[in-house]
């Protein structure tokens, strides 16, 4: 069972939309500040909305294994990431523990999670 921590700044035990910036190094990055349970399932339902295949995920280590067609079409498996950032959590997409997935590939899968991700239910 993952370790419990508070809450970052957003809705009380929800997650607001995700924010699609730029990092320093020109890559798409993606931030979401709320409650990491709400983000977490949030996340799954935009994934699944966009027909991201997912093949495993843990939140533990906070991560979800994606199959996705690279630059030559060919699937692969990629890392998606969770992290706890200071003031938010942070999405970052990976092709394997040391190498950060493609610009192009982060920036498509990103904007696809925000335009599909779920609001708060009344």
């Amino acid at each position: 069972m993952p370790e419990q921590v508070a809450p970052l700044p957003g809705p009380e035990k929800g997650a607001d939309k995700p924010e699609l910036t730029v990092d320093g190094n020109g890559y798409a990055a993606l931030s979401v500040q709320g409650d990491f349970n709400a983000i977490w399932d949030r996340l799954d339902q935009a994934l699944r909305a966009a027909g991201v295949k997912v093949e495993d995920r843990d939140q533990g280590l906070s991560q979800y294994y994606l199959s996705l067609a690279d630059a030559d079409g060919k699937k692969a498996t990629y890392q998606l990431r969770v992290m706890r950032g200071q003031s938010a959590y942070n999405l970052t997409l990976q092709k394997d523990d040391d190498t950060l997935a493609s610009q192009d590939m982060t920036r498509t899968l990103f904007e696809s999670i925000v335009a599909r991700w779920p609001g708060d239910k009344p």
